[in-house]
């Protein structure tokens, strides 16, 4: 789903669709960091790595570099073919712009 080493946390941090979060670090200590309620359809990291976007079938979901909740925001649950499409979600390079979301 997604891999990014985050150099503030010197971890690899791998989001899997199944809603985990795991970070592993340099001495290859693996940890669950957060779940998330829902399978996750996207996910992206901020430029800065200062901010993590997690796109479930239902939400929007801001957290930050340790993983706390800072906004969550619903999809709109009408259109169902979000459930099983695969989204996209892009930053601006500045990473300060709110990301935009895209489904195929």
């Amino acid at each position: 789903m997604d891999c990014n080493f985050v150099q503030e946390q010197q971890s690899l941090v791998l989001v899997l669709r199944t809603g985990a979060i795991i970070t592993i670090d340099a001495n290859r200590k693996v940890e669950a960091a957060a779940e998330m309620p829902e399978r996750i359809l996207a996910a992206r990291w901020s430029p800065s790595e200062e901010n993590l976007v997690i796109v479930t079938g239902k939400f929007v979901v801001l957290l930050d570099a340790q993983f706390n909740p800072q906004k969550e925001d619903p999809i709109d649950d009408e259109d169902e073919s979000i459930e099983a499409s695969e989204a996209e979600v892009s930053w601006s390079a500045d990473g300060k712009v709110p990301p935009s979301l895209r489904y195929p």
